[in-house]
């Protein structure tokens, strides 16, 4: 994990991609600074934020195995913070007409 350093990471990641999806394999984007920000401690974990603070009223998360219009979903229903419901709910009505 990111408590040992990022270069240990990356090359974890690419292990098990080797291993698991050796013909198929995946796009893998890790940025540190935002999963501690974010306090990002499972994956998947979906964010929207107001801006990379970190700050706990700029931004609402989930995590679990779910689809990007579920996730979109949970935050327009369960956010308390507005404007990640007025996010969610525009960016998931736009997915809706597609």
């Amino acid at each position: 994990g990111f408590g040992e350093s990022d270069m240990n990471t990356r090359q974890r990641i690419n292990q098990v991609i080797r291993t698991c999806c050796e013909k198929a394999a995946p796009t893998v984007v890790v940025h540190p600074q935002l999963f501690r920000a974010y306090k990002v401690t499972a994956t998947p974990t979906f964010v929207i934020a107001k801006n990379d603070s970190g700050d706990p009223g700029s931004f609402s998360k989930v995590t679990g195995s779910m689809s990007v219009q579920d996730a979109l979903g949970a935050f327009y229903n369960k956010s308390r913070i507005e404007f990640v419901r007025l996010a969610a709910a525009r960016i998931y009505r736009s997915g809706e007409n597609q």
